[in-house]
């Protein structure tokens, strides 16, 4: 389409004549823009979960680990929230599974609008669980993160004519920089919370 941005490689060859002289330049370009948008769409897919369109469990790790080492550079703390979704099974046995994944669908909404900000990392990491990188909470906002996203679920809850109510546990783990732990030391403490706050 018109406007569309195109890559090509360039090769450049110089040219001479029979007596070895420069004769001047051949310049060869290949259109590799179908390759070049292949090549993104693989990277795309392996860094997003493809049910609910959120990072998946690589991305998430690759890009959070990015953030933490900012973080330490910076001095910035982190909060890493870590949560599962109540009774997906019960969901899947009762509903089936397509209701299942629609439960799934709909806690990714919550999280990845009105709930954390755009700068924030938010991933299904499998099954029911999902997790979320804060990067702009200020230190008097961090009691509050888990009561935002419980806020968000009830809203969703009190829609007319749902199928079955959501329900998530979660557990907050703060990264500071002055203290640093490493990407799965914060995971793993995140996910201790929730199961303290089940």
């Amino acid at each position: 389409p018109a406007g569309a941005v195109r890559w090509f490689n360039v090769r450049v060859v110089g040219i001479g004549d029979e007596r070895g002289r420069d004769a001047g330049l051949l310049v060869v370009l290949r259109d590799v823009t179908e390759r070049r948008q292949l090549v993104e769409t693989i990277r795309t897919l392996s860094l997003t979960d493809e049910l609910t369109g959120l990072l998946n469990r690589r991305g998430f790790t690759t890009l959070a680990e990015q953030q933490l080492r900012t973080s330490i550079r910076t001095r910035n703390r982190l909060w890493l929230l870590f949560a599962d979704l109540n009774g997906l099974k019960n969901i899947n046995d009762r509903l089936g599974h397509e209701a299942g994944d629609r439960a799934l669908g709909e806690i990714a909404q919550i999280l990845r609008t009105g709930t954390f900000r755009e700068a924030d990392l938010v991933a299904r990491l499998g099954g029911d669980e999902f997790a979320i990188l804060a990067t702009e909470i200020s230190p008097t906002d961090e009691d509050k993160i888990v009561q935002r996203v419980d806020d968000a679920v009830r809203r969703a809850n009190e829609a007319p004519g749902r199928e079955f109510a959501l329900s998530l546990s979660a557990g907050v783990a703060t990264f500071d920089p002055e203290q640093p732990q490493t990407f799965d030391e914060l995971i793993a403490a995140a996910d201790r919370r929730m199961y303290q706050a089940k």
